[in-house]
């Protein structure tokens, strides 16, 4: 049965932690009301999530998402799954499901938005960011 223990929270949020300092992000994390899953709510920061909330599908974090964000989420996924002691022995095809918890990973809230508190947002296109090193990229600021 999926169950997230008060000493598991703990742990988790002992893990991340250090992730959030490192990239500059503000999150909260809790428990569902039946203790089944782990929920991640990222408030504010400097990553470009690309939505002021939305919920993120850790199945598909590769997919959904591009550089500094897909980062940020798959090390917090991995610090999750590794400091919960995370396993799934799921098998929908015949209506099983055994895993240690389910975990949810929200930015922003329905009723309060993610607050994006980085000012040059092309920092995150990694093609910006090497032309910028090689010195062949220029950013003029017109106000």
């Amino acid at each position: 049965m999926a169950y997230v223990s008060n000493l598991k929270k703990l742990n988790i949020s002992a893990a991340l932690r250090p992730i959030f300092k490192s990239y500059g992000v503000k999150a909260t994390i809790a428990r569902s009301s039946n203790k089944s899953t782990l929920v991640v709510n990222i408030s504010a920061g400097d990553i470009d999530f690309g939505a002021d909330y939305t919920q993120i599908n850790v199945y598909h974090i590769n997919k959904n998402h591009v550089g500094k964000a897909r980062f940020f989420l798959n090390e917090v996924l991995d610090a999750i799954k590794s400091a919960g002691d995370w396993y799934d022995n799921s098998d929908a095809m015949t209506d099983y499901f055994n895993t240690a918890f389910y975990i949810d990973i929200n930015v922003g809230r329905w009723d309060k938005p993610y607050k994006n508190t980085k000012v040059n947002l092309l920092d995150d296109v990694l093609e910006f960011k090497a032309l910028r090193e090689l010195g062949k990229l220029q950013l003029i600021h017109v106000r």
